[in-house]
């Protein structure tokens, strides 16, 4: 993976989120104990449940352009993004 760009920009409008789909890969959601995800962490899951897996006008959200078997760009709430990576449920 070669990543060619990556910025953190402010919404102008929704977008989908990106890392939210991880999300719904090997079951994390359906029982996210067993991953050993911690309150506090279940409690961010909430709130990104709540705005239903969309980054919102006006929040800031990872932008990221790179190169993956083939060009690809992402958008993806910042929270989200950083579960994915805490719990490595975005990796292959």
């Amino acid at each position: 993976m070669i990543i060619l760009k990556e910025e953190i920009h402010t919404a102008t409008k929704d977008y989908p989120c990106s890392a939210c789909e991880w999300f719904f890969v090997d079951d994390f959601l359906s029982d996210p104990k067993s991953y050993g995800v911690t309150f506090a962490d279940m409690r961010i899951l909430v709130n990104i449940r709540k705005d239903n897996y969309m980054i919102k006008k006006g929040m800031r959200y990872l932008y990221q352009v790179g190169i993956y078997d083939s060009f690809y760009a992402v958008k993806a709430r910042i929270d989200a993004n950083e579960i994915c990576n805490k719990y490595h449920i975005n990796e292959e």
